[in-house]
């Protein structure tokens, strides 16, 4: 017997469906096979692991017996809140990083953090005792989680005479760990397509060098290449959408299924990097031609279970989880089997009745989307192992693609590859590889994503590779609300006289960037809105000038405690804090090497040609007889192109009277400690730009024009109001 294991259950269900158009065959020539046994990865592991006296936590429990051991310990040092619900909503941080590793077959303890600061420390110890308690609660009821104290099913692997592993995502130390001791039983040939996205999984067990864009089958038993097969792809045509309203994008999925399904095109995959999406696509799927692979929510339980919080509101009942199961028997109201619930109703014991049902309500799977059509609803993990005809997926932006968790932030990149975890370039690249093996396997794809917001930068990675059309704007193809009822727009002039009487940097630069924009923001003083990057970059800066001139890092604990943020917002800080490691070392080495910082926040206030400027420089240090200006740059994709030097310059003016030395000024991009340095030829150039921009605003009228750039007005708070969107 031999066995066949995928990674995907798309994939496992295309195998079932490519056997039995086999068998029918056979069955027309009056012979009969049987169809070969096959199982996806998950269901394979969990069947050929064995831990004696103990069972598997429900997966829907593990938070709730996390929140049970957590009494006294202090997790508000890493942002966490007590309360149950609250603490729910953060406890994946906690979950998804004990995961990390255990499949990295990393202990806590063992993570050398030498080279970081003091508080990272004090964290690392606060998640050892969280995860120390959470394992002694699980011994205690006879429950495992993630173990390595484990046997192999023997029985199981020698029934087969050889396994055959089709893989196309993450092989874990751990996996491939267990992999090695059940080849000792039975015969498992792995089959893996290797890219330059997916190198860092195979390298570590390879052989021998491998090729990129080639499918390799890898004998676990003899550690070497059985086969090399060179792939020849047919890229995919990529076809671009922008759109205002995200919901629009819906639009464009309907449309084009309909147009496929009509040419009798039926191999079709939507693919949503954000499972919510599915309730825009489930408004216009009228002709129900969609099938969701993630399911549809059981609306009719979720009102039912509602009903029974308020009705059991009213009860002076003790408040546990028989309490409440009672009484969704009464009411002829049945759970999904998989919650579990019963199982270990004293985790339960001390909530109230609102908080447990709030839970159950959070946790209710969806139901399997048995009258849905054709073409298949999924996320980016089930195309792997799979072809297409045509492919949409929405979306396609920084803030969903790619997707890491929290916890993949945790712990930076130093770290990361001192224990052999995988980085977060590595994460990324995985993530690249899915969305690489979907284009070359697929005909044709479309790709939206919302203009008001960055498309991943993953696109850049296919650029070369794919046909890629230029942007279309899908707004005038399809759009919920016509453009026959919105408001016509009539071109304005608007000419006034300069009445601001202070300058800065940041108000120079917007006037040259866009004239009209200076008149909203500080003649019309129009608000704009809040930038949430922006206020944490705030609280960064104010964070660095309390350091001091000595850049006392013991300083950072205290200094983030003092934050009135959210937690999850204060979970970011440590996110970005973690972050700035490598610049928070190199200011260390610098001061030993002499640099001497002579003023953070400096506030400064003078002239340039009887126009008085006001400016705050983040730092200004001495080093070898010279000044160097220093501005802070916290944005994670900073553009040196955009940001331009004329801030640089206007401090460097500043200054000049001060010091009767020379002055050199800089950026500092903390994400990728980057430094960016003014030169002479830059420093002429934004002068001239400086001048011009000056005698302008001098004149006694002024016609605030829009920018020729179309390109600026793109975030702009103000693009309503000039019909730029």
């Amino acid at each position: 017997m031999e066995l066949f294991v995928f990674s995907s259950n798309r994939a496992l269900n295309n195998f079932y469906q490519e056997n039995k158009e086999r068998q029918n065959v056979i069955d027309n020539k009056n012979e009969s096979i049987f169809l070969p046994t096959a199982k996806s990865i998950k269901e394979f592991f969990s069947e050929i692991i064995i831990v004696e006296n103990k069972t598997k936590i429900p997966k829907n429990l593990r938070n709730v017996l996390l929140w049970n051991v957590i009494e006294h310990i202090e997790i508000e040092n890493l942002g966490f809140d007590r309360a149950f619900l609250r603490f729910l909503e953060n406890s994946s941080f906690l979950l998804n990083f004990f995961d990390e590793l255990d499949s990295s077959m990393i202990d806590i303890k063992n993570i050398d953090i030498g080279d970081t600061y003091g508080d990272y420390e004090d964290h690392l110890k606060i998640i050892n005792k969280i995860y120390i308690a959470y394992q002694n609660k699980l011994g205690s009821l006879n429950l495992y989680d993630n173990l390595l104290d484990f046997k192999l099913n023997e029985a199981y692997l020698r029934f087969y005479a050889k396994i055959h592993i089709f893989l196309d995502g993450i092989l874990s130390p751990k996996d491939f760990y267990i992999l090695k001791q059940c080849a000792e039983f039975t015969n498992i040939n792995i089959t893996f397509t290797y890219t330059k996205f997916n190198a860092f999984i195979f390298d570590r067990i390879a052989p021998k060098a491998l090729k990129y864009d080639t499918k390799y089958i890898f004998s676990v038993n003899k550690n070497e290449i059985l086969e090399e097969i060179s792939l020849d792809y047919s890229f995919a045509k990529i076809n671009l959408y922008s759109f205002e309203m995200r919901l629009n994008q819906a639009l464009l999925v309907i449309a084009k299924v309909n147009e496929w399904l009509k040419e009798g095109i039926s191999n079709i995959a939507v693919i949503l990097p954000d499972e919510s999406f599915a309730k825009y696509l489930s408004l216009f799927d009228t002709g129900r031609n969609l099938n969701y692979a993630m399911g549809i929510k059981n609306t009719n339980l979720i009102k039912n279970i509602k009903n029974i919080k308020e009705t059991l509101k009213q009860d002076s009942t003790i408040s546990n989880i028989k309490t409440i199961l009672n009484e969704l028997k009464k009411q002829n109201i049945t759970l999904p089997n998989e919650l579990e619930l019963e199982a270990l109703e004293q985790l339960f014991s001390t909530l109230e009745i609102s908080e447990i049902i709030d839970f159950i309500l959070n946790i209710l799977p969806n139901d399997d989307d048995n009258n849905g059509g054709k073409v298949r609803v999924l996320g980016i993990l089930e195309t792997r192992g799979v072809s297409f005809e045509r492919v949409i997926i929405v979306d396609f932006n920084d803030e969903f693609i790619p997707k890491l968790n929290d916890n993949d932030m945790f712990l930076n990149t130093y770290i990361r590859k001192k224990t052999n975890m995988p980085t977060l370039l590595d994460k990324e690249n995985l993530q690249r590889h899915y969305y690489y093996n979907l284009f070359n396997n697929t005909k044709i794809v479309e790709i939206s994503f919302c203009r008001d917001k960055m498309h991943s930068h993953l696109l850049n990675d296919f650029d070369k590779a794919f046909d890629i059309k230029n942007v279309i704007d899908g707004e005038k193809l399809w759009r919920f609300f016509p453009k026959e009822i919105e408001k016509n727009y009539f071109e304005e002039s608007f000419k006034a006289k300069n009445t601001l009487e202070v300058f800065s940097a940041s108000v120079v630069k917007t006037f040259l960037d866009c004239k009209l924009k200076f008149y909203f923001k500080y003649l019309c003083k129009l608000a704009a809105n809040d930038d949430e990057e922006e206020n944490e970059g705030s609280f960064i800066h104010r964070v660095l000038k309390s350091l001091g001139v000595n850049f006392d890092l013991s300083k950072l604990p205290v200094l983030l405690e003092d934050s009135d943020l959210k937690p999850i917002k204060k979970l970011n800080l440590e996110i970005i804090k973690n972050n700035l490691e490598p610049f928070f070392k190199e200011q260390i080495e610098s001061l030993k090497n002499g640099v001497k910082i002579l003023a953070l926040e400096s506030n400064i206030e003078f002239s340039i040609k009887n126009t008085k400027f006001k400016c705050y420089i983040d730092r200004i240090d001495e080093s070898e007889g010279k000044i160097i200006i220093i501005d802070y740059k916290l944005k994670k994709n900073f553009d040196i192109k955009k940001e331009g030097f004329l801030q640089l310059l206007i401090y460097k003016k500043a200054l000049q009277t001060k010091y009767n030395q020379q002055i050199e000024c800089l950026y500092y991009d903390l994400y990728n400690n980057k430094k960016y340095f003014m030169s002479d030829e830059e420093s002429k150039e934004w002068e001239s730009k400086l001048e011009s921009a000056l005698l302008e605003l001098s004149e006694s009228e002024i016609e605030f024009s829009k920018c020729e750039d179309r390109r600026i007005c793109l975030y702009c708070d103000y693009k309503y109001l000039c019909n730029r969107y």
